[in-house]
């Protein structure tokens, strides 16, 4: 594989672009074929033991390259206990936060929507499979039966992890505007949202010998539950306001200068977001302007979906969060 290029950031980079980008893809449509949700018994029991296996060293290169430590709350037990599903939600600035996500949800499986680019790696989308990497299709008919099965995953008391950003910002210290689509889905089911943070804190004695990027510190939040009475729209908006707040409260709160974006002028760090007041800077979900990366598929859709449906879809291929590869690679 060809070494990623890098994104040049400047005044019109936005908060959602990725800052890596994957070369070399194999040919693989995703479309209503795909199997989004496995429910085969012996592939679904051979892809724990490879997911178990990869957990396990991820979870060590995790504790020496970063030094996680992590805030725990009681009530993601609680979930856990009721036997019932949940969407996790968190920040994106490192490459193992995949990984993160799973252990936060108590080694519950746990699906992650990435984008299509990440399963089309030679040999390793076969391994990102059996981990429960989900990739999130543009083709209309693929994208449908992919919001089907996500509400089926919820529905049957699987986690689902989204990060509401979008893309992979690495050390990025603050908390960039989210996207809808980790709370419409959230909202859809009656399931609740269980955030955590990740911050930094600088490397310390020994650590400063192994490593210089700074240290990882992971704190789960109160999970936020869905107000089924409010309206769709305003509600989903709540849920994503509400875990926004409470999010970059923590975040600013632990903040770290990592001096990771120095080299850049005022107007390129307005661009990233580094310039973000306090207040709540989630994305409103009645808000359709995001909707601009595909207008094709939305006529392209009308014989796979109703009205209420194509407005949905079609939110759910703009809004809903991405994973880069290298969330699941080392850096």
């Amino acid at each position: 594989m060809s070494k990623n290029k890098k994104t040049i950031i400047d005044a019109t980079t936005k908060t959602d672009d990725h800052m890596i980008h994957l070369e070399h893809q194999v040919d693989k449509n995703f479309d209503e074929n795909y199997n989004y949700y496995n429910k085969n018994p012996f592939s679904r029991f051979s892809s724990r033991i490879v997911w178990w296996f990869v957990l396990i060293i991820l979870y060590i290169v995790a504790k020496l390259k970063h030094g996680i430590k992590y805030k725990k709350n009681k009530a993601a037990k609680k979930m856990k206990k009721a036997g019932k599903g949940w969407v996790s939600i968190a920040n994106h600035n490192l490459f193992l936060d995949c990984y993160i996500a799973v252990t936060v949800n108590l080694w519950k499986k746990t699906y992650i929507p990435t984008v299509e680019e990440t399963m089309k790696m030679p040999a390793l989308r076969h391994l990102f499979k059996a981990v429960n990497v989900v990739p999130i299709p543009t083709n209309p008919k693929g994208l449908v039966k992919f919001k089907n099965s996500i509400n089926e995953l919820l529905t049957a008391g699987e986690a689902v992890h989204f990060f509401p950003e979008g893309a992979l910002w690495p050390f990025y210290n603050k908390l960039r505007p989210f996207k809808p689509g980790a709370f419409r889905f959230a909202r859809e089911n009656n399931v609740p949202i269980l955030p955590f943070c990740l911050y930094f804190r600088p490397r310390r004695g020994l650590w400063k010998l192994i490593g210089k990027s700074p240290l990882v510190t992971i704190e789960i939040l109160d999970p936020i539950y869905p107000d089924m009475e409010m309206p769709k729209k305003q509600a989903i908006a709540l849920l994503s306001d509400t875990a926004y707040s409470r999010m970059n409260e923590i975040i600013e709160r632990n903040f770290l200068d990592t001096d990771r974006y120095s080299f850049m002028d005022d107007s390129q760090k307005a661009a990233m977001g580094i310039e973000i007041p306090k207040l709540s800077q989630a994305s409103p979900a009645t808000d359709k302007a995001d909707v601009t990366e595909s207008p094709d598929i939305t006529t392209a859709i009308t014989d796979t979906a109703t009205d209420n449906d194509k407005i949905d879809v079609v939110d759910t291929l703009t809004t809903v969060n991405n994973l880069d590869s290298a969330d699941i690679n080392n850096e």
